[in-house]
């Protein structure tokens, strides 16, 4: 936890898709509780209506599972929503839903297997979506 910090562009985007209403998941592979634990320390939990770690639903991703329980928990369809993430685990997740995915490439992932995953959008910050969802 001590090394985890929030990503530029992470604030900008949040809040501007709360500010449009945008309702906002949030399905990790890392364990439930600390994905708890780091949002609350981050401040960033009141962006989210629904949060599950690895061990919160049956699968974890790449299985679609996690984000068709996400969108039904949040009351949305996948054709009107996005997966943005920063893997090709991410990618290949929202494609089996299937919905559109981004992909930022400043992650742990080389963006070369990031584009072989075929995303509809590569970004450098997570502050370039705001441009992409006007």
């Amino acid at each position: 936890m001590d090394l985890t910090v929030v990503f530029p562009g992470v604030w900008e985007l949040l809040d501007y898709l709360k500010g449009r209403g945008v309702k906002l998941g949030l399905v990790s592979n890392k364990p439930h509780e600390f994905t708890l634990i780091t949002l609350e320390r981050l401040k960033l939990n009141p962006y989210f209506g629904v949060v599950f770690g690895a061990d919160a639903t049956e699968f974890k991703k790449p299985h679609p599972g996690p984000l068709r329980e996400a969108l039904n928990r949040l009351g949305a369809s996948a054709e009107n929503s996005v997966m943005i993430g920063d893997s090709p685990v991410d990618a290949q997740a929202a494609q089996a839903v299937p919905m559109r995915v981004g992909l930022v490439t400043h992650g742990f992932v080389d963006p070369v297997y990031l584009k072989e995953a075929k995303p509809e959008w590569e970004v450098e910050s997570l502050k370039d979506f705001i441009e992409i969802f006007k």
